[in-house]
């Protein structure tokens, strides 16, 4: 990435880009200038055939016999350029540009070449000199929105991906970008747009199908979630075996509740690098959500498995520890998950998922007192933690503090409405005997279903009991 919401073109897909500037500079030096000499002639056939080196030593042979051949320092620039030596292209750029101040093509040159070595202001004063020269060039607009970016003026960064589109409508790098962009400040079916018109422009790239699958998940509406799904996939025939986006995939099929296939992908990921720590943790809380959801407790131990092994990798890394607490927990290990939380915060004093699982363990045990402090902290370190307010909450109602169960379900619920936790949660505050309000319980408990189906059996018990205390005095 260049910049947040600005990622780079792969080189291939611009290759042909500097080639053609670079013919456009010099057909203009030769209308300037005497005929190429033959040295000349030859390095450009090297630069052609891929012979960077071998340009290059042609050109400062050249050069030591002319040492003001403005053309000579400028392909000298683009082999170096081809090679990665962006310094010495820089340096060879800057000097064609003082010996023909009119060879346009340098300044954007040198402009890419500062851009990879990072002097980002530099290269976004070539390419608007270069624009000054050039301006209905698109290319040259998207090459200062990639330094815009980079610099974090997107808004800047986009009006220029505006200019480089209203030039050239089917601009599929511009398109991407400016879709990237338009997601960031959450315009979400704009950016949705930009993607569709790209792959109308190609459909042989795997980013575009990855950028919208993101924007998909990104705007939150769960019917979209198939949609990006599918777009995963078919980024994934193009690039199979792709760690990021088999994670990725992962990640959304866990959003669905479809824990197997989340499994699988991970799996898959891991066999083509198995020592990627979050690889392990993101299934091992996989394996434990499918046996606190109902299913086989066996699963409990492959998620400890899992979870050491994460732990192994990467011991500094918190969110382990704690997905390996949470199942020490269900298996009756209490000592277990005590170490854990511990270790979370010797990393980390402030750790709000430690003080969140401790308020859990405390509440098993009976400490309320304790775990209440323990939420208490959770909240102070991350106000909007959704889970610690839902913690707080059952402690309040086992303690019989009503109101303040309430109002902690309640700010559980709005600050993460797609939990199914959260509802789970407030449906036993309101169905509480001493509450009495079935009816918002009924609805609760039903949209907890809804959001996971791997709970109805669970939900409707709760049901089954709401409908015996309705009977009820």
């Amino acid at each position: 990435m260049t910049g947040p919401g600005i990622p780079i073109r792969p080189k291939a897909r611009l290759a042909g880009l500097w080639a053609a500037l670079a013919l456009v500079c010099l057909a203009a030096a030769c209308r300037r200038q005497a005929a190429p000499r033959p040295l000349l002639q030859t390095s450009l056939l090297k630069i052609y055939s891929g012979d960077f080196r071998g340009a290059i030593l042609d050109l400062t042979e050249l050069l030591k016999a002319e040492p003001a051949n403005a053309r000579a320092f400028y392909f000298r620039a683009l082999a170096h350029k081809e090679l990665r030596n962006m310094a010495a292209a820089s340096a060879d750029f800057t000097r064609a540009m003082e010996l023909d101040p009119a060879a346009s093509g340098a300044a954007y040159q040198r402009g890419l070449a500062r851009r990879e070595l990072g002097e980002l202001l530099g290269a976004r004063a070539d390419f608007t000199q270069a624009i000054a020269s050039r301006p209905q060039v698109p290319e040259l607009y998207y090459a200062r929105a990639q330094v815009l970016g980079s610099l974090g003026l997107w808004r800047e960064a986009e009006e220029d991906l505006n200019h480089a589109l209203g030039i050239r409508p089917i601009f599929y790098a511009a398109l991407v970008d400016r879709g990237h962009l338009k997601a960031r400040r959450y315009a979400f079916t704009a950016a949705l747009e930009d993607f569709g018109r790209a792959l109308s422009a190609s459909r042989d790239y795997a980013d575009v199908y990855i950028a919208r699958a993101k924007t998909l998940w990104w705007r939150g509406e769960r019917q979209d979630y198939p949609a990006a799904l599918a777009d995963l996939g078919k980024a994934l025939e193009l690039i199979p075996g792709k760690i990021d986006v088999l994670e990725q995939r992962a990640q959304l099929h866990k959003s669905l509740y479809h824990y197997e296939q989340a499994a699988a992908d991970l799996a898959a990921a891991m066999a083509v690098n198995p020592a990627v720590a979050r690889l392990f943790m993101r299934r091992g809380e996989i394996y434990r959500n499918i046996s606190a959801d109902g299913g086989a407790r066996g699963f409990y131990d492959a998620a400890v498995a899992d979870l050491t092994r994460a732990v192994e990798l990467a011991p500094k890394v918190g969110s382990a520890y704690f997905f390996r607490a949470d199942v020490k927990e269900a298996l009756d290990d209490d000592a277990g998950a005590l170490a854990d939380y511990q270790s979370m915060l010797r990393i980390n004093p402030k750790d709000s998922e430690a003080f969140r699982g401790l308020c859990g363990l405390r509440r098993g045990q009976g400490r309320l007192k304790e775990a209440l402090e323990a939420c208490g902290k959770a909240i102070d370190f991350a106000p909007r933690y959704a889970d610690a307010y839902r913690g707080r909450c059952l402690t309040h109602l086992d303690l019989g503090k009503l109101r303040e169960a309430l109002s902690d379900c309640e700010s559980s619920v709005e600050y993460d409405p797609g939990h199914d936790d959260a509802y789970v949660a407030r449906g036993d505050v309101y169905a509480d005997p001493r509450v009495r309000k079935f009816e918002k319980a009924e609805a609760d408990y039903r949209q907890a279903a809804k959001l996971n189906p791997r709970k109805e059996a669970r939900m409707k018990e709760r049901l089954e009991r709401l409908h015996e205390l309705r009977g009820q005095p």
